[in-house]
């Protein structure tokens, strides 16, 4: 999908770049969630949460709903999370590296 947007294959540094921006975007998104339910957030650091693949599972089974504040919290922490896995993957650790290397 990138190699068509670019209307070539991407170079490296471009796929890192991509991959690091999706992490930014993880994370406004979960604060986006987050900013929607300030009553709730007591209760964030207890939640339990599925994985995202685990989340979304249930919302294609009918079992979210978004406009539930309480599922609204919980998707903020799945995303979260989700980044957390992310930031800690080699994937991140590799995008950082190479990109610190690379000057463009």
């Amino acid at each position: 999908m990138f190699s068509t947007y670019l209307e070539r294959q991407p170079s490296e540094a471009e796929m890192s770049k991509l991959y690091l921006m999706k992490q930014v975007a993880w994370v406004y998104c979960a604060l986006a969630f987050l900013t929607m339910v300030p009553g709730l957030l007591y209760q964030y650091e207890h939640l339990q949460v599925p994985s995202y693949d685990g989340f979304m599972k249930e919302m294609a089974e009918g079992k979210i709903d978004l406009e539930n504040q309480e599922h609204k919290l919980r998707f903020a922490k799945v995303m979260i999370n989700h980044f957390i896995a992310n930031f800690e993957s080699q994937e991140f650790k590799n995008a950082v590296k190479l990109l610190a290397e690379h000057k463009e």
